[in-house]
């Protein structure tokens, strides 16, 4: 059971400073995992939420490969967290925060893939689940402010932090 928190930690991604286009809140109920929330809003008028337990190592290792420029191909910082299947090892039957990474041309920008779902706990019911999958667009320096902010909030520090670039 998730015991209450009042730790609560922020980072947003903007577009060019314009609009804000994803939010991540990392909740953590101890200091080994927690659940993070992505809130995905103003995609061209589409707005979506999704939460999934993860380990804080994987935050940790996530944020450090948002450091890389150019991102390579083979190399693309990735998270993804859900519903696991019991039978198979490191499947995901049911994605419920999907972010990859990737770059975007050969002008200095990256693309920012992200997916939140609701939970359908029944298989039956998985045809009702709710998906918003948006692609944004950013250029490196946004995407290092956001890793810094996203470092700071994954530290190791327990004091309530909301961060905005």
């Amino acid at each position: 059971m998730r015991k209450a928190t009042t730790d609560t930690r922020h980072a947003g991604l903007h577009l060019s400073g314009a609009i804000d286009c994803e939010r991540l809140v990392y909740e953590p109920e101890d200091e080994h995992h927690g659940l993070l929330s992505a809130f995905v809003w103003r995609a061209r008028g589409f707005a979506g939420r999704g939460e999934a337990w993860f380990v804080i190592e994987e935050l940790r290792e996530f944020c450090a490969r948002l450091g890389a420029c150019p991102i390579p191909d083979d190399r693309k910082p990735m998270l993804a967290g859900g519903f696991w299947n019991k039978e198979v090892p490191g499947v995901l039957d049911q994605a419920h925060v999907s972010i990859e990474i990737s770059a975007h041309g050969s002008r200095g920008l990256v693309c920012v893939a992200s997916q939140v779902a609701t939970k359908a706990y029944f298989p039956a019911t998985n045809d009702l689940q709710q998906r918003l999958t948006a692609v944004f667009i950013v250029n490196y320096c946004g995407l290092a402010r956001f890793s810094r902010s996203w470092w700071r909030c994954s530290g190791a520090t327990r004091k309530k932090r909301g961060l905005r670039q």
